[in-house]
């Protein structure tokens, strides 16, 4: 029977079960599957009637794959067993071989059954993982109350702390890149990124966690269709602002901004897969106001970054952002755009745009090095999450004590989230053992806070001190809190 693309895909979706990696069961189930359609090692490209000539990429695909396993110098069924075991370390490069081989006329069904093993475990592992928590705290993101610039309460002071001296919009996202930057390179174990993420204060580790948290949300937990709304509410928490994107403009449609900062800077968030179609309609502008675009490129792997024409809109294979900045005004009915200089400045300078027949800017030729801002990471591979990234930084013997912040600062919230998901289930069927393991949850969110604080290097009080009849607090009460802060320094 011929193994068509349909059947492998069967076969592949009955026998995974999936983690981080193919379970050692699965694996196996369809490596035997593949022994049956085993083709014999491949020396020069044009054997075994693999990719015949003119097919594009030939050499290319067997040039890399070839190397995935020893020997080297030829393609054997040994590589793809490799590659079926190691999905983690394929990038794109790897899936766009294997796809040439997936559609080559002339390769045999055999080398196609490999191939398509491949593709399909790489996109079965990245859909597995996009159904587990990406973020550790998981911030609510409520676009609504944005709009008059109301976050989650604890947002303000998150930002606070994070931009003390504030900072524009530049400044602000060239941090996250830093931050982000950081954990990556700690999570591939670089060595100066260690030493650098084990000096940071606690504290200031947690902030970052909490920022990078929302961006996480924002690229790995949101379908490609709402993203670019919640990136807007990114750009507008991130600056104190507030969501803008009901706005009109002077010819009565919608407007050109989607967010405005503390200052009432006008911004234009554009969220895309690469640089094609990214566009604004010339009756959005006001005459003689600046609108400044962020455009988020989303990428699936480092041979991505800084290349505007690849990319992906799939949320659980995003591995990283790029942004791009620069500024439109308009004066009149002519259209001036600013790019940045080396230092991140605006330019005096500027480019006159030129409306197409639909009467819209369009900004894809212009997203290149010179609007190039930063690029923000939030997973190490694609098949990876951000709560993953974070693991592996702390992972070394060098940021050992930031090892135990995480996991108490992980075990306090996945501990509220247990207690939350078990109370409703107690409130809708009244089963007992729900209470408990809501009651159970509480007490080891309790405990990992305690121990949390006490690596911030403060003292926490116990808080069965505190009534839970929600009586208010006495002077008795306060006196007891006191005297056991006093005993406990």
């Amino acid at each position: 029977m011929k193994l068509t693309d349909n059947i492998l895909d069967q076969l592949i979706a009955e026998q995974m079960r999936l983690n981080e990696d193919l379970s050692p069961e699965a694996l196996d189930t369809v490596l035997k599957a593949l022994q049956g359609k085993s083709f014999e090692p491949i020396k020069k490209r044009t054997q075994d009637g693999w990719i015949g000539s003119g097919e594009p990429g030939r050499q290319a695909a067997f040039d890399l794959l070839k190397k995935m396993d020893d020997p080297d110098d030829e393609l054997t069924p040994e590589d793809f067993e490799y590659m079926l075991r190691n999905v983690d370390d394929l990038t794109t490069d790897h899936q766009s071989r294997l796809v040439a081989i997936k559609k080559s006329p002339s390769a045999s069904d055999n080398l196609k059954a490999h191939a398509i093993a491949v593709l399909n475990a790489i996109d079965a592992v990245s859909i597995e993982k996009s159904k587990e928590r990406q973020s550790i705290t998981q911030p609510a993101i409520r676009t609504a109350a944005a709009a008059y610039g109301k976050f989650n309460d604890e947002a303000t002071t998150l930002i606070k702390n994070l931009f003390p001296s504030g900072g524009n919009i530049v400044t602000r996202i060239k941090k996250l890149s830093d931050i982000s930057t950081l954990f990556f390179q700690a999570a591939a174990g670089d060595n100066r990124a260690l030493e650098t993420l084990s000096a940071k204060d606690n504290r200031v580790f947690l902030n970052e966690i909490m920022i990078m948290d929302y961006f996480a949300e924002i690229s790995k937990s949101m379908d490609s269709g709402s993203g670019g709304y919640v990136f807007e509410y990114f750009l507008a928490l991130l600056t104190g602002g507030n969501v803008a994107g009901k706005e009109t403009g002077p010819a009565g449609g919608m407007g050109a901004v989607d967010f405005r900062t503390a200052n009432n800077t006008a911004g234009s968030a554009k969220w895309y897969k690469k640089a094609s179609g990214i566009h604004q309609a010339t009756g959005g502008f006001n005459d003689g106001e600046s609108v400044d675009y962020i455009v988020g490129l989303k990428k699936q792997g480092g041979e991505q970054e800084l290349k505007p024409s690849r990319g992906t809109a799939e949320p659980e294979k995003i591995t990283s952002v790029d942004i791009y900045y620069f500024r439109v005004v308009r004066k009149g009915d002519k259209f001036h755009m600013y790019r940045l200089t080396q230092q991140g400045e605006m330019t005096s300078g500027y480019r006159l745009l030129k409306p197409n027949a639909e009467g819209k800017l369009v900004f894809d030729r212009y997203l290149d090095n010179k609007t190039y801002l930063a690029t923000i990471k939030v997973a190490k591979v694609r098949t990876q999450s951000f709560r993953d990234m974070l693991d592996q930084a702390v992972s070394s013997e060098v940021t050992s004590i930031k090892r135990t912040v995480l996991n108490l600062f992980k075990g306090f919230f996945d501990s509220l989230d247990e207690a939350a998901i078990n109370s409703k289930k107690y409130v809708s069927s009244g089963d007992l053992e729900d209470g408990t393991s809501t009651l159970a949850a509480l007490d080891s969110a309790d405990d990992n806070f305690k121990q949390l604080a006490t690596q911030l290097g403060d003292t926490v009080w116990n808080r069965q001190l505190v009534k839970e009849n929600n009586q208010k607090i006495t002077e008795e009460i306060l006196d007891k809190l006191i005297e056991e802060v006093i005993l406990t320094k």
